[in-house]
């Protein structure tokens, strides 16, 4: 059995890349991802944009050891998907 690994948010583990991907109509979502962004200090910060119908076109590469956060809306309590 594979064993979850801790996120460390040292100095040095903030240099490690981030990658937002969200789907955001109204520009909430993003805004969410970037001030969790901020929050923890990453600099390194890329960004998969689901919007619009280029958005989806994106090859989205395999993602090792870096942190990736997923935002998707939520419309009337319920979420979207």
């Amino acid at each position: 059995m594979e064993t979850a690994r801790r996120i460390c948010f040292c100095a040095c583990c903030q240099q490690r890349p981030l990658n937002g991907i969200f789907f955001s109509p109204t520009g909430t979502t993003q805004k969410v991802l970037e001030s969790i962004a901020k929050g923890i200090a990453v600099e390194n910060v890329g960004q998969v944009n689901l919007t619009l119908p280029e958005g989806t076109q994106q090859t989205t590469p395999p993602f090792s050891d870096e942190l990736v956060i997923i935002g998707a809306p939520v419309y009337g309590g319920a979420s979207v998907g």
